[in-house]
């Protein structure tokens, strides 16, 4: 009897399908993040600017978008020889957000987007690596 071991293939193939998995897990955080600035309900003051009523986000909600700022500021890098991605937003007023300031409360969208989409993320990992091995 020969039994045959092809690690190297199985290996490469892991690792495509991890990959696979981290490119589909970074879009749900990023439709996630954006769910909360746009879609999540805010309870936080309102106010008059260029004659457009918004509502602010109170201490603890996502942030309220105003003017698209930051939600136009997101990109998504990819790091496949690290099987990591990473949803960036550049806009100046997102640390601030989210992790408050002296002077203002946090009001955090992107840990709060990890931790919700967490089983959604383990599930597109594992599906990415399951479909490498058919």
């Amino acid at each position: 009897m020969t039994v045959l071991w092809y690690g190297d293939e199985i290996l490469a193939r892991i690792r495509r399908g991890a990959n696979a998995g981290v490119g589909a897990a970074i879009g749900i955080v990023d439709d996630k993040a954006v769910s909360l600035i746009l879609d999540t309900a805010k309870s936080g003051r309102i106010y008059k600017r260029r004659g457009v009523t918004h509502q602010a986000s109170a201490p603890g909600e996502p942030p309220a978008s105003d003017t698209g700022t930051l939600v136009n500021s997101r990109r998504i890098e990819r790091y496949p020889d690290r099987y990591a991605a990473a949803l960036i937003f550049s806009a100046k007023h997102a640390l601030p957000l989210e992790l408050g300031t002296r002077d203002m409360d946090a009001r955090p969208f992107g840990a709060r987007s990890l931790v919700e989409t967490e089983a959604e993320i383990r599930a597109a990992i594992a599906e990415g690596i399951r479909i490498a091995m058919l």
